[in-house]
């Protein structure tokens, strides 16, 4: 019918028809006016890519775009083109949305009566710019196409077109992996009060794809909560403490102390306001407390722990690199959260979820395999009241501004997000109370079964105790060995290390710096480049680091700290 209607030849030219361009000119000659444009669908096509003011030179313009097109694509594609930005009035495009839009139908299921109107509707775009000019123009096309036996049924009344994946659609997707009937489902079950609103992110971490994504569920036109920056709470915890495994700090029985602590002046208090005494690293994760986690990410190394998140892609948003990181004193979103945890499921490999079926990106190492299953295995005996008992963690920011909760199935990992989008506290609310309910509901449509993705691992069962920061060997925290490092206009640059004797003599490519009794030191690096930093203690022994510094900001100087 499109064709016949459009351009019979279409199948037979290069993009430009010959015979309409003649009839064209002899139209335009006869009358002294344009009677017929001889566009082709190629050209009309060409016009909606590359629009321009109407007359002889655009003409000339959509004749030259056409034969490229027609150079770089077959018929099939162009056609397909065509129908996808072909202008049905009101802002609408496409034969799908102009489908369901005037007949209240999938494009597959009209007739051809209905197909023969929205085919002619196109002639004239720019009379559908108001509605009552649309309607006005829906009753003439009615009434003629019902002197032959129009059999479609004209709704009066616009259908409101389909916003289960509202957000999802800035995308752009050609072949997505969404699951419409788990997009409804979560879109007509997750509960939550009117002032608040909820994200939801699912991802088939077995081919990495995303098969549900929910950006709003109160306000479907609203910010896209899951590529929103919020703070994480303590959503971080499994990885600092996956990341100090990795490095023999600590094991799942090692035996560490939970009381009141001050590490460079930071003093945090566990959620409860309460402390354990000696707990160990287990039973830490599974009770999310505050104060253990801050004595690993301070041996550990926050700089390293965010150089460490960097290097796999996970861009964190701080304005300064400190303890509070680990208790969410920085900013990601949910979509960062949910493919990071995805790499507990797959061996410690982090890849970026796809909305492509065809779309696969690069696998990077974050864990060990068997950091993970320890990791999967503690958050799994988490005390729950919820059915399957699913590896998950939640989260709650400061003020009850954001609840988290964030569940590893077999096959799926389940992201869920609740708290308002303005940033208002939510008093009395957490990821365990508003967020984990709504997680658990969509495992359990999964019909997600109750294990740990992956192999079992022999973990050792040593209880040594965990030595505080300062009570370990001589070792270089920060910047990390090979490092690349962009500083900002200010050029500081933080150099932090842990053990050995005190004071210390700090040289940059081999030239003396300062002399400290502290464990860090704050360097003007004004130029980039590779630079070696060496470090002795009082006992002459040395630790050593090379990196390379970007500087965003160079002075033409290089001017040494102040040494007196």
């Amino acid at each position: 019918l499109l064709l016949n209607f459009e351009d019979r030849r279409f199948f037979y030219h290069p993009g430009i028809d010959p015979l309409s361009v003649i009839r064209g000119c002899y139209q335009f000659l006869k009358n002294g006016h344009i009677v017929s444009g001889a566009s082709t669908l190629t050209m009309q096509l060409a016009q909606q890519l590359f629009p321009g003011k109407r007359g002889i030179y655009q003409k000339i313009k959509q004749m030259i775009r056409a034969l490229q097109l027609e150079y770089y694509y077959n018929k099939y594609d162009i056609l397909k083109m065509y129908l996808t930005y072909v202008p049905y009035g009101k802002n609408l495009r496409g034969l799908v949305m102009a489908s369901h839009y005037y007949f209240h139908k999938k494009p597959s299921q009209l007739n051809s009566d209905e197909q023969l109107f929205l085919i002619g509707l196109p002639q004239s775009p720019q009379k559908f710019l108001n509605h009552r000019f649309v309607q006005k123009r829906l009753d003439d096309l009615a009434k003629r196409l019902k002197t032959k036996n129009f059999k479609g049924t004209i709704h009066n009344k616009a259908y409101p077109i389909p916003k289960k994946s509202f957000h999802l659609a800035y995308r752009f997707l050609k072949n997505t992996t969404i699951d419409s009937n788990l997009q409804n489902y979560i879109l007509s079950t997750a509960s939550i009060p009117k002032d608040q609103d909820c994200a939801v992110l699912v991802v088939d971490h077995s081919h990495q794809h995303v098969v549900a994504y929910v950006g709003s569920i109160n306000c479907p036109y609203g910010v896209d909560m899951i590529q929103a920056t919020r703070s994480f709470g303590s959503t971080l915890k499994p990885f600092i403490y996956g990341a100090a495994m990795d490095e023999g700090l600590i094991q799942p029985h090692t035996l560490i102390d939970d009381q009141p602590i001050s590490i460079q002046g930071y003093k945090p208090l566990n959620f409860s306001k309460k402390f354990h005494g000696t707990v160990n690293i287990e039973a830490a994760l599974q009770l999310s407390l505050n104060t253990t986690v801050i004595q690993v990410l301070s041996r550990y190394g926050v700089e390293n722990f965010y150089q460490k998140l960097k290097n796999i892609g996970i861009h964190m948003k701080v304005k300064n690199v400190s303890l509070a990181l680990g208790l969410g004193g920085g900013g990601l979103s949910l979509y960062e959260l949910v493919s990071l945890y995805t790499s507990l499921a797959r061996y410690g490999y982090y890849q970026e979820p796809s909305f492509d079926s065809k779309g696969r990106k690069e696998d990077r190492q974050f864990l060990s395999p068997a950091t993970c299953h320890n990791l999967l295995t503690i958050l799994q005996k988490t005390q729950q009241d919820f059915y399957p008992r699913i590896a998950f963690k939640t989260g709650t920011s400061y003020g009850s501004r954001d609840s988290w909760s964030i569940g590893i199935g077999k096959r799926y990992t389940v992201g869920v997000w609740v708290g308002k989008p303005n940033g208002m506290p939510c008093p009395g609310q957490t990821g365990r109370t508003h967020a984990t309910p709504i997680m658990f509901s969509i495992f359990q449509i999964l019909k997600e079964v109750s294990s740990i993705p992956m192999a079992a691992h022999e973990e050792s069962e040593t209880h040594h105790h965990f030595k505080p920061h300062g009570h370990h060997t001589f070792k270089m925290l920060s910047p990390l060995k090979d490092s690349h490092i962009l500083l900002n206009k200010n050029a500081l640059l933080r150099v932090e290390w842990a053990g050995g004797s005190g004071p210390y003599y700090i040289f940059i490519n081999d030239s003396f710096y300062q002399k400290t009794t502290q464990k860090q030191y704050v360097a003007k690096i004004p130029v980039s480049g590779f630079y070696h930093i060496t470090i002795y203690d009082e006992n002459a022994k040395k630790i050593k680091t090379h990196c390379s510094i970007e500087c965003s900001h160079e002075t033409y100087l290089f001017k040494k700290a102040s040494v007196y």
